[in-house]
């Protein structure tokens, strides 16, 4: 299990939302379901927008079908 007690990305960039994803990206990897959807959240929170980020990438298979990640989804600001 993915242990992470202290990570850089909340410490160089606490309010940007990419470190989040990366984050969130490597918890989906491996196996983390409740933390990646958890680590989107606070993406979504800190001004995610680019949706692409997340429904592009294969790391995110494992959670896409997750009723909290098409929640993520559906409340992420429609850009034009």
């Amino acid at each position: 299990m993915l242990r992470l007690t202290r990570t850089p990305v909340f410490e160089i960039a606490p309010d940007r939302p990419g470190g989040f994803v990366s984050l969130a990206a490597a918890y989906a990897l491996n196996r983390g379901k409740k933390k990646s959807l958890q680590t989107l959240k606070l993406a979504v929170e800190k001004g995610l927008t680019d949706l692409a980020s997340i429904t592009n990438n294969e790391a995110f298979d494992s959670i896409r079908s997750e009723p909290q990640f098409q929640q993520l989804i559906q409340n992420l600001p429609k850009t034009k």
